[in-house]
């Protein structure tokens, strides 16, 4: 049969309360020391998604373009990405979307002609975007969308581009 206390003679195994309080205060102060940070990483996760967001609207305007053979006109208003094909006077609107509320971005309009290049021809189109809560810093680092002569649309660090 076993024995469900220690035999006599034998150390207790286990924490006491005190060993405990201390390893629970340690964990803390470490947690309050990382929050700052933990706030700086979450803050640039949610810009660089919304930056995406914009890169992936950029980047559907212009395979339209090409796979419509017509030119696609992409602006952002009001917090609003809007992709539309442009026929003569008729515009159709091909996609629409709300762009996060973190992400701040200018009034911003981009031509891409039938075969996927910036409209006017050989035009360099650069988009900076900012956060909605904070100013951009060291901490706080604000990407910026770049858009090549050839049409290749890629999103870089700020001043990277």
């Amino acid at each position: 049969m076993r024995q469900l206390t220690a035999p006599r003679g034998t150390a207790q195994r286990g924490f006491t309360l005190i060993e405990v309080m201390v390893a629970i205060a340690i964990a803390a102060l470490l947690v309050v020391q990382g929050l700052p940070a933990y706030a700086n990483y979450m803050a640039n996760s949610r810009l660089r998604e919304g930056a995406n967001v914009v890169v992936a609207g950029l980047v559907f305007a212009r395979s339209e373009a090409i796979k419509r053979n017509h030119p696609v006109r992409v602006t952002i208003a009001a917090q609003r990405l809007v992709a539309a094909q442009i026929d003569g006077t008729v515009t159709t609107v091909l996609r629409s979307f709300e762009l996060p509320a973190t992400l701040q971005a200018p009034a911003f309009a981009a031509n891409f002609d039938s075969t996927g290049r910036p409209a006017p021809f050989g035009t360099d189109v650069t988009l900076a975007l900012s956060s909605a809560d904070r100013p951009c810093s060291a901490d706080l680092r604000c990407p910026s969308i770049h858009i090549e002569a050839g049409g290749a649309v890629s999103l870089c660090r700020s001043g990277a581009c």
